[in-house]
């Protein structure tokens, strides 16, 4: 649906980084429409995504209304 597409954040966002220690792993993201830079780290919201997890190998997971997506280096 078109809507989807809107908040696919795959699509939005590429990941720059991922930096910190264990479980305290904040990730660099980029707004490929802007260039903007942010951080986020886990629990936090992006466009209505919940980020639940960042880690080197699996990148950042995100749900939204059950549903996972992934945002990988290199994407």
């Amino acid at each position: 649906t078109e809507k989807q597409e809107e908040t696919n954040v795959s699509k939005k966002y590429k990941l720059i980084n991922v930096a910190g220690v264990d479980n305290q792993l904040q990730a660099t993201i980029e707004e490929i429409s802007s260039g903007q830079n942010k951080r986020i780290s886990v629990g936090k919201e992006l466009d209505g995504y919940i980020v639940k997890s960042i880690s080197l190998n699996e990148g950042i997971v995100f749900e939204k209304d059950g549903e996972t997506e992934s945002l990988n280096i290199g994407k």
